[in-house]
């Protein structure tokens, strides 16, 4: 719930902003003469506006469907809920609507020619450029899927947690399949710029390889009792002058050794110095 508020704090805050900058500029119009410059700002300022706004969603859509999803599962509050529910399908709506009008604006342009017409077209690249101008002229749909990878991501993260097998199976074979059109396709425009992402899609399958040889469900390292680990972080704490409260640790029988005594004394040994004491 924190997270999603304040997200939306700083989507307002922006939004307010420029519209401050439209009023200031809108004012300055009215009491003397804007410079080209500025006069150009001011008549494309609504374009820039909601482009702006967009480049935001299409950034954090990943991210934010996450938080969403998370919401949804933890169910909270059912203004929670409401608030997750409510931009969700705005911000899905919104690069819908996007995207609907890209693919539409490409068949019209291999009507009139080719699809190069996307790149070269001003108003078009204006508005829409920033969701494909990164990609090759052949290639200029790619971002669906990565937008499509990002929310299943998400939806892998969210509902596979319990399950860590399912969980990075589900998120190993997404990667992969991306990975493999990645090197099929080569998609960005540029080499450089293929070899990084090529790179980063890598490590993320490496990573979820990883977690997949060391989870405990394959029995490749041994079970670390909880109360050692907590044991190490309370030491680490008071070295460090934090403060632990102890009533908020709970224990299972897993966890804990069979005297609940023992088990406060292996956590806190220096009690009894300081009863004693």
């Amino acid at each position: 719930m924190t997270v999603l508020l304040i997200f939306m704090i700083v989507l307002a805050a922006v939004a307010v902003g420029m519209l401050l900058v439209k009023l200031i500029l809108e004012l300055w119009a009215m009491c003397g003469t804007l410079s080209k410059r500025f006069e150009k700002l001011r008549k494309n300022y609504w374009i820039i506006l909601s482009t702006t706004i967009v480049r935001i969603v299409l950034i954090v859509y990943g991210t934010w469907a996450l938080y969403c999803l998370y919401q949804f599962k933890t169910g909270d509050s059912w203004a929670a809920s409401l608030l997750a529910g409510a931009t969700l399908a705005i911000f899905t709506a919104v690069l819908g609507w996007f995207t609907f009008r890209i693919f539409y604006l490409a068949s019209k342009a291999k009507k009139q020619g080719g699809v190069e017409e996307l790149y070269e077209h001003k108003p078009w690249m204006r508005k829409y450029g920033f969701f494909y101008d990164q990609f090759k002229s052949k290639l200029w749909w790619f971002f669906v899927p990565i937008l499509f990878v990002s929310f299943i991501r998400a939806v892998f993260l969210v509902f596979g947690a319990g399950n860590g097998m399912v969980q990075a199976i589900g998120i190993l074979a997404l990667e992969g399949l991306f990975l493999v059109l990645l090197f099929w396709r080569r998609p960005y425009d540029g080499r450089g710029a293929n070899v990084v992402n090529a790179m980063i899609a890598v490590t993320r399958v490496l990573s979820i390889i990883c977690i997949l040889v060391f989870v405990e469900q394959l029995g490749k390292i041994p079970t670390i009792p909880n109360y050692l680990t907590i044991r190490h972080l309370t030491n680490h704490a008071n070295n460090n002058g934090s403060c632990i409260d102890r009533d908020s640790i709970y224990f299972d029988d897993h966890t804990c050794p069979p005297d609940r005594h023992q088990c406060h004394r292996l956590l806190f040994p220096q009690t009894k110095t300081q009863s004693s004491s």
